[in-house]
């Protein structure tokens, strides 16, 4: 049987063998080539090694025949006329309509280039490559931003780069983190307010409570007027608008801020190692050795500032004030005069690190400004204190708390107590001074209990290494030798030290 179909001039001849034929011999079939006719010749047993029949002799699928200037004939195989079918659509390239109009799949344009819709809908273009026996596929972009003739433009850009061996992807990656430096380079570097804060967000883990907000106040108070400059445009002049007006004035103000805005400006320098907004020969403007030092010299003489101390003489009759107001902000002051504790480490104090049992507090190094462990020993009076907050607790954590929940008692509210009391001359943290004038001076306490109770380290390094007690039985004698004087017991005044003894002795 013989269905004739006309395609570019030649007749396509679909043979279907038939039972019964022989297999052996030679066929002959006429081709109309429409002006002239070619006779081929063709075995059989060529037909049958080309698209072979079954055990029937039936040809399962058509050979097609095609047509050529000469007597042999080529013949083609279902499966390379398909290869043939495949290679004729993609040379028959995507067209503006079609990319909007193809269904969910893939669309080839050629060449590795391919249209992806997705069953939703969305349109991207994608051109697929292999390099260094890799197999890789690059996102050229949306439809709706990159049309046919770019999609084609960027694939041919990524073709040229794969014949010369250069993956694209990599490429583009290169290229945009240099585009991204050279943004960033145009915008600036970062301001110092924005340098302060990531300093000080890196940072903040490891500092205390205290350490924390006396950084922040500070940056907050005094660099307003560098907040908004670029850290490598901050000059000398910069930092002596800042600093003069404290030098003398508050001279202790000054050369912490002059510290921590050197510090700042420091982490700025160190973090630009890839954008380069520093000059190789960046001089840290608030540094002082041979820069700072040159302008202002020595640091002023005459006495450092201290905090307002009470005469211990006077806080007896204090004692007495606080317990006839009875407030929870009363009981806090008198618990530190009581420990000696510094004004953070007693406000913040939590119920967590008292054992009443063992007449212990334990304050934890990330509270301490040594960031050291510290055990505080308790007086009757302290004990009876905890006691008194422990009623008032309600279940907070902190034992001193404040009225806005979840907050201790602020410490501007201890020193307004004070002034509110009438009393000029002194402050939460000049209590300890007060403590250690009358160890030296009345109960001749020696140096390192008494400054262990002040949590403070005495010797040098060395003696330290090798003093590894913390003398807590003896500090507790000193305590609540402390608590008895405060209380207006005088018979008890003095301890038995004997001879004030110096904590540099061998």
């Amino acid at each position: 049987m013989r269905d004739m179909a006309r395609e570019n001039g030649a007749v396509l001849i679909v043979l279907r063998k038939k039972r019964g034929i022989e297999e052996a011999g030679l066929r002959q079939r006429r081709i109309d080539l429409g002006d002239r006719q070619v006779r081929g010749h063709l075995p059989a047993s060529v037909l049958d090694a080309r698209n072979p029949a079954d055990s029937q002799g039936r040809m399962p699928s058509p050979v097609f025949l095609r047509p050529c200037s000469s007597s042999r004939m080529r013949v083609k195989t279902v499966g390379e006329t398909v290869g043939d079918c495949m290679a004729k659509q993609l040379k028959e390239k995507l067209s503006d309509r079609k990319v909007r109009t193809a269904g969910p799949g893939r669309h080839g344009d050629g060449k590795g280039l391919w249209l992806n819709v997705s069953p939703t809908g969305s349109r991207t273009w994608e051109f697929r490559f292999q390099i260094a026996n890799r197999s890789r596929t690059m996102f050229l972009g949306n439809l709706d931003n990159v049309s046919l003739a770019q999609a084609r433009d960027l694939a041919e850009d990524a073709r040229r780069l794969v014949k010369r061996k250069i993956d694209p992807i990599e490429q583009r990656k290169e290229e945009q983190a240099a585009e991204a430096a050279s943004k960033a380079r145009e915008t600036g570097a970062p301001t110092f307010g924005e340098a302060a804060s990531e300093f000080i967000q890196r940072r903040r883990d490891g500092w205390s409570a205290g350490n924390l907000r006396e950084w922040v106040r500070t940056i907050r108070d005094y660099c307003q007027p560098i907040a908004d400059k670029p850290t490598n445009k901050i000059d000398a002049a910069d930092i002596y608008a800042i600093l003069d007006p404290l030098w003398h004035s508050k001279n202790e103000t000054a050369i912490r801020l002059r510290y921590r805005i050197e510090k700042i400006l420091s982490a700025a320098r160190s973090s630009d190692s890839r954008n380069h907004f520093f000059d190789a020969n960046w001089v840290n403007p608030a540094r002082w050795r041979d820069h700072l030092a040159n302008h202002y010299g020595s640091r002023p003489k005459g006495e450092p500032k201290r905090h307002p101390a009470m005469p211990y003489e006077e806080i007896p009759a204090l004692i007495e004030q606080l317990r006839e107001r009875g407030t929870s902000l009363a009981l806090c002051q008198e618990f530190l005069i009581l420990t000696c504790a510094r004004t953070e480490e007693g406000r913040g104090a939590r119920w967590e690190e008292f054992d009443l049992a063992a007449r212990l507090w334990t304050i934890p190094a990330s509270r301490m400004k040594a960031r050291k462990t510290h055990r505080v020993p308790l007086s009757d009076r302290a004990i009876a204190i905890l006691e008194e907050m422990r009623a008032r607790s309600d279940g907070r954590p902190f034992v001193f708390a404040g009225q806005a929940r979840g907050k201790p008692v602020g410490a501007s509210s201890l020193r307004w107590q004070l002034v509110d009391m009438g009393i000029a001359n002194a402050s939460p943290h000049g209590f300890r001074s007060s403590f250690k004038v009358w160890a030296t001076e009345i109960a001749r306490i020696p140096d390192d209990v008494s400054e262990g109770c002040l949590a403070h380290q005495v010797g040098t390094a060395v003696q330290r290494a090798y003093q590894r007690s913390d003398i807590l039985d003896r500090r507790r004698e000193a305590l609540d030798a402390w608590a008895r004087y405060i209380e207006r017991q005088p018979a008890q005044n003095v301890l038995p030290f004997g001879p004030r003894a110096s904590a540099s002795a061998p």
